[in-house]
């Protein structure tokens, strides 16, 4: 029982089933409402002036129980602060046949916009929608244009934009009365300019956020105005996993029209520099420009006059979508969120490559006009960056594209020097991403190619998947490629793919085996992880030479277990010791004092080494040299 509950007379919750499908003449009814006006205020009090709003007096009500639910109502929301509003009580009171007008529009004059838009939801009656909507109207006379501060403070229609379940008609409304794109005046402060610009993007970021089911709604409304690139390039850039996936497809269609203007500027831009006047260049062009909109002609007619863009205007277009725009499309799975989880995508992964093989079409011309920086100041990430993308999605690299690609990599060559600045470090990533690409064109995953079978390195190997692993040495034979995959066991143990069934690829396996085991210290290195992956590896093998036990690391080959559950050591290595070591106790003492060890020098010592010497009493060897 609440406190503010009644202890004497009848019970609120016989009160509430009482009035239940009474009517509003009812003797019950009369009781209930005459009980309401000796209760104290509370939430008991108005739950049950709600239930009769619903119920019994929903078709007539009096002026001073609509009068009391609004003003608990809007007193309780304002003490709760900024929690999800719900209102219920006001709702149903200002939406009631008995409220008069004039209360409708006073309440909603002096409410909240937060407010506002909890009476302008979708669950609200037309004739309270329709007086939001009028409200909103007259809050917004005057039009705004968008400032860095409205960001923090915003005005009544984003405030009521906030909210994710308006009315359409609410919502319309106040999409039309939001503030405009600012215009540059000449006594404006340019970077002041810039950042009320910025503001504004955010602004319809936030509102395509909150209101994702209206994204198409918004498309189309916004379509043939400035407003509706910012729409698309948000949709794309920052919420392309949100987006219904006919939609995405339209809109990624609709932006990469956007770069034959760029191409076009480039190619006209060259013409000019290398001699033509503008006149002779819009000539020569003529046709080109004639298959434009007016608006794409006038951007390059503009733009032709600026040397320090027009020149790489398409390289410059596919850098910045490579960064911004398709970034998230052309790498959904490096889409995640502020707390590190993967988004989920309403587009398919087919759609995805679909999506990723139409830009990287395109982005080819880019790549026929790329050019290298004249003064060497061009950013080397972004410019490996897009190149890198390309590749990824481009479905066949022809002699042509790949040849433009080397060029690229000529341009910017590999640092000779170790350092830990993180773009170049970032740069020679995708350098050697490139270069692994091109090196193995046939792959079926260029995200994970290995690249020429020659350069790869045992690290490589060992840091791809069994199935990637598998496919590359089933494409690309040789003995050398062979080792340096039976070396990448070393690092982590395999189960699919057995050790066994790619030492079975050699053309002199058991040769090979004892000679990597015999040089495993200056092919491998490491440390004690390494030795035990490369012994359990050797010892797993069904007829493996004793020779090649006498090779393994003594200490590795003494600790690692058999096949019988956590036995210390290996059935073979404890029959090859007692067989080497016989009934010689001198040979057994100078066995168990020998030098092999855990980690350090001596942990490379081979066992077959330390037997001799315990069984021979001479010197203790020398571990084998390192790399």
């Amino acid at each position: 029982m609440s406190t503010n509950e009644p202890q004497s007379g009848l019970p609120v919750e016989f009160l509430h089933a009482v009035v239940a499908g009474a009517s509003a003449d009812s003797p019950q009814t009369g009781m209930a409402v005459e009980r309401l006006r000796s209760m104290a205020d509370g939430t008991v009090r108005d739950g049950l002036i709600l239930a009769l709003l619903r119920g019994a007096l929903k078709d007539s009500a009096p002026v001073w129980m609509l009068e009391a639910a609004i003003e608990r109502d809007l007193k309780t929301d304002k003490d709760q602060g900024y929690g999800y509003s719900r209102l219920e009580s006001a709702t149903t009171a200002l939406a009631h046949p008995s409220c008069p007008a004039a209360m409708r529009a006073q309440t909603l004059s002096d409410c909240s916009a937060n407010q506002l838009g909890v009476f302008g939801r979708s669950t609200s009656a037309e004739v309270l929608t329709e007086a939001v909507v009028t409200e909103l109207q007259r809050r917004c006379t005057q039009p705004l244009e968008m400032t860095v501060d409205l960001l923090e403070n915003p005005g009544p229609a984003q405030a009521v934009l906030r909210d994710p379940a308006l009315h359409d008609v609410v919502f319309s409304a106040a999409v039309v009365l939001l503030p405009a794109h600012p215009k540059f005046k000449e006594q404006d402060d340019f970077e002041a300019w810039i950042g009320h610009s910025k503001a504004w993007r955010l602004m319809w970021e936030r509102l395509l956020a909150v209101h994702s089911s209206r994204h198409r709604w918004l498309v189309e409304w916004a379509r043939g105005t400035k407003t509706y690139s910012t729409i698309r390039e948000s949709l794309l850039s920052e919420l392309p996993w949100t987006v219904d996936p006919l939609l995405l497809e339209e809109l990624a269609a609709d932006d990469l029209t956007e770069f034959p203007k760029h191409a076009l500027l480039t190619r006209m831009h060259r013409l000019k520099r290398d001699g033509a006047t503008t006149e002779q260049t819009l000539a020569a062009f003529d046709a080109e420009m004639n298959g434009l909109d007016p608006d794409a002609r006038d951007f390059v007619t503009e733009l032709l006059e600026l040397s320090e863009y027009g020149a790489d205007a398409a390289v410059r277009w596919v850098s910045r979508a490579v960064d911004k725009t398709w970034r998230h499309i052309l790498s959904p799975a490096q889409a995640k969120s502020r707390f590190g989880e993967a988004h989920t995508w309403q587009a398919s992964d087919e759609l995805l490559s679909k999506l990723g093989r139409r830009f990287a079409e395109a982005a080819v011309e880019a790549l026929e006009l790329w050019e290298p920086s004249s003064d060497g100041g061009a950013d080397r990430v972004r410019e490996l960056r897009w190149v890198h993308v390309l590749l990824l999605h481009l479905p066949e690299v022809t002699a042509e594209v790949e040849q433009r690609v080397r060029d690229v990599l000529k341009a910017n060559p590999r640092y000779h020097r170790i350092s830990w600045h993180e773009d170049e470090r970032r740069a020679a990533e995708l350098r050697a991403a490139i270069e692994r690409i091109l090196g193995d064109l046939d792959g079926p995953d260029r995200s994970s190619a290995l690249g020429d079978p020659g350069r790869v390195t045992v690290r490589e190997l060992a840091g791809t998947s069994e199935d990637v692993l598998e496919d590359y040495l089933q494409r690309h034979a040789g003995d050398e490629l062979i080792e340096k995959a039976l070396l990448s066991f070393s690092h982590h143990a395999r189960y699919r793919l057995t050790f066994a069934s790619v030492l079975g690829r050699h053309s002199q396996p058991d040769e090979a085996l004892l000679r990597l085991t015999l040089g495993l210290r200056r092919h491998v290195g490491g440390g004690p992880s390494n030795r035990e992956n490369w012994t359990r590896a050797v010892l797993s093998l069904p007829d493996c030479d004793s020779a090649v036990i006498r090779a393994l690391p003594a200490w590795s080959a003494m600790t690692v277990g058999g096949s019988n559950g956590y036995r210390p050591s290996h059935e073979r290595v404890v029959s090859l010791v007692t067989t080497a070591l016989r009934d010689d106790a001198d040979a057994w003492t100078r066995f168990a004092g020998g030098p092999a060890s855990y980690s350090g020098p001596t942990a490379w010592l081979r066992l077959g080494d330390i037997l001799d010497a315990a069984v021979g009493g001479g010197a203790w060897p020398d571990p084998p040299a390192p790399k």
